[in-house]
């Protein structure tokens, strides 16, 4: 459930905006980005979770991707990018933690603009805590610059005035490698073609 929570979705992807207390296996795989934080003009069923009861405000899903969510300067959607995850190595066997063998998670981002788009998620919404309401300044629990010291995560719970607060987080993710680069549209592809071909 704690891992759910700092992510924002189960090990086999549910989100918990759809399925909060369990993992949703019923839920078909086409439908498990389908969802909302709030109601929207594009979600007009979706649960009401602006108070993060189902989805911590704070967490790593929610975060990178705040959807219909209020931020700071109300431009949640200006801020997308195209995400995909490749997985590399075996699964990880918690019976032999320390195998040594390499495993880890190529992320690939695509977008327009680095600084608006890739740049800025990783400054402001991994690494500030002052975009949205009820997040009191904390990082994202996955990729955010976590010390052990200091690192913390808020977990609302109805009912209660103050959410769980859960302490010394450590850095989960290691990042060994980037690499920025151009990746023309067809149309780009194109035209580049036809520069190049009235050059000559």
């Amino acid at each position: 459930m704690i891992a759910a929570k700092l992510c924002g979705r189960w090990r086999n992807g549910v989100p918990l905006s759809l399925s909060p207390d369990s993992r949703g296996e019923q839920i078909p795989q086409e439908d498990r980005n389908s969802f909302d934080y709030v109601p929207s003009d594009s979600i007009p069923d979706a649960f009401d979770d602006r108070r993060g009861y189902r989805c911590p405000l704070g967490s790593h899903i929610r975060r990178m991707n705040p959807r219909s969510s209020a931020v700071a300067g109300n431009s949640g959607l200006k801020h997308r990018i195209i995400r995909r995850g490749l997985p590399f190595g075996p699964p990880y066997d918690p019976l032999n933690p320390g195998d040594g063998i390499e495993r880890g998670l190529l992320g690939l981002f695509i977008g327009v603009s680095l600084k608006d788009q890739f740049e800025f998620l990783m400054s402001d919404w991994a690494n500030k805590g002052s975009f949205a309401p009820g997040l009191r300044d904390t990082l994202d629990p996955i990729i955010g610059n976590n010390s052990a010291l200091g690192a913390t995560f808020l977990i609302p719970v109805e009912g209660r005035k103050r959410p769980v607060q859960l302490s010394g987080l450590s850095g989960f993710v290691t990042c060994r490698g980037a690499a920025y680069c151009f990746l023309p549209s067809a149309t780009a592809i194109r035209y580049i073609s036809v520069l190049s071909s009235e050059s000559t």
